[in-house]
């Protein structure tokens, strides 16, 4: 089943911008799709009108069979959403917060205390109830603003930038605790970030730039298209001498040797050719840092 289907939808402003410029897509259920792009790309602005916050200029979004501006009502008892910027109150304790904004869903008060239990077990905040927001650390606020979009059970969760401004660490024990949900909730999760890293096990990388879609593939896919595989190797003043010898183009960098490749499967011919002048060698596939530098760099 397809959790959205997004249909040549437009949005303009009445200033004359011209955010999303005809965009089609679709997602499967119980996937994992990244949207990439620079700021003022369109890829919020398409988020927003997915998720009932703006209105469509044209085109039409199917959410679970559901369509946007027809059933909105429908469509946000089925989604959780994590802003960029928290919605919490610094004040109130974590547990006051999830209670306020859990009532809004319409929960009774017996089922809320019971998934505020629940989702504080999954994403191991049960010590931080009690204690007032605005002391939490940046991880543990990210935690909480997940745990308050969960309580409804929704079966889609957008995260817009959810680990902006967090630590390596917190970015990593966050991930950990998001994808522990996707499995043991099934649901279907739509991502929106500037750490490329974090797209690497999405199952869809939706790339819009200028209000356009401009990629819809793997990450893999996406690597294999557009990047190179660098080859850096170690050795002696013989090492240079042969490469020169059979004119193999390279580069030295913090005195390795850095060939680009066209595939990882040619590093096997180099390095078995020059092994007896190889100290140690490193093979690095294309990121999707090449990626996305390969497909805006000329905007």
């Amino acid at each position: 089943m397809k959790a959205l289907i997004i249909n040549d939808v437009h949005k303009k402003y009445h200033n004359g911008v011209h955010a999303v410029k005809g965009i089609s897509l679709s997602i499967d259920e119980l996937s994992f799709t990244a949207f990439l792009g620079k700021n003022g790309a369109g890829k919020s602005t398409l988020m927003h009108m997915m998720s009932t916050l703006t209105d469509i200029t044209s085109g039409s979004i199917k959410m679970f069979d559901y369509d946007v501006t027809h059933d909105d009502e429908k469509i946000r008892s089925l989604i959780g959403i994590v802003f960029q910027h928290s919605m919490m109150d610094d004040i109130l304790s974590v547990n006051d917060n999830l209670s306020i904004r859990g009532s809004m869903y319409g929960l009774s008060k017996e089922s809320l205390n019971e998934r505020i239990i629940e989702v504080s077990k999954t994403l191991d905040i049960e010590g931080l109830l009690k204690r007032q927001y605005g002391s939490l650390s940046g991880g543990q606020r990210r935690k909480v603003d997940i745990a308050r979009a969960l309580l409804h059970q929704p079966r889609l969760l957008i995260l817009d930038e959810p680990t902006t401004g967090l630590d390596p660490k917190s970015r990593q024990e966050l991930w950990e605790y998001i994808h522990k949900l996707r499995v043991s909730s099934s649901m279907t999760i739509l991502l929106t970030t500037h750490y490329l890293e974090e797209v690497m096990d999405a199952d869809q990388v939706i790339v819009i730039d200028e209000g356009l879609l401009i990629e819809n593939a793997s990450s893999h896919a996406l690597r294999e298209k557009y990047t190179r595989t660098k080859l850096y190797l170690s050795g002696n003043e013989s090492l240079h001498q042969a490469l020169d010898h059979d004119a193999i183009n390279y580069v030295v960098h913090q005195n390795r040797v850095v060939m680009s490749l066209d595939t990882p499967f040619e590093s096997l011919n180099v390095i078995n050719k020059y092994q007896p002048f190889i100290q140690s060698f490193e093979v690095i596939q294309g990121t999707m840092d090449d990626v996305f530098f390969a497909l805006t760099s000329e905007v």
